[in-house]
């Protein structure tokens, strides 16, 4: 970190103000950004395998229409968190919007994007409670326990 930016008496924590903007650096929130949005455009391309597949093997599967639904649910919550870490890379000094908000403004930006990025994950660990629910019905909802079950009968 840059030690000119840092306040005279070393403390970078939100709980004193807007100094804590000047601290930061807008490399890791452009990564994060770009790495963010491969996500979702990766997690959106198995969704739409998995729906292909749940559609096939296991028309009847409550559990496979939630897991899609869950993962679609955690691509739009992703588009939202990753985009606040962008605008933070867009704002903060040497983003090409660079002094368009005070820092006081900036860090009501960087205090939601201290969890959401993180929140919106919580539609991808779904899937794993919903498949031993599955368990109950008629058909499994995963591939490799819809055939197993399959043949047992």
């Amino acid at each position: 970190m840059d030690q000119r930016r840092v306040p005279a008496n070393g403390w970078i924590w939100p709980l004193f103000g807007a100094a804590v903007i000047d601290a930061l650096d807008r490399t890791g929130f452009h990564i994060g950004i770009v790495s963010g949005l491969a996500a979702v455009f990766c997690l959106l391309i198995f969704t739409a395998g998995w729906r292909k597949w749940a559609a096939t093997s296991a028309p009847e599967s409550l559990a496979g229409e939630m897991i899609s639904l869950a993962f679609v649910a955690s691509t739009g919550a992703m588009l939202l968190g990753y985009g606040f870490k962008g605008s933070l890379a867009v704002y903060l000094p040497g983003g090409f919007d660079e002094g368009s908000y005070p820092n006081e403004n900036l860090l009501s930006v960087f205090m939601f994007n201290d969890f959401a990025p993180y929140i919106a994950w919580y539609g991808v660990a779904m899937p794993p409670s919903a498949s031993p629910g599955s368990r109950c019905g008629r058909i499994i909802c995963l591939p490799g326990l819809a055939s197993s079950r399959r043949s047992s009968h």
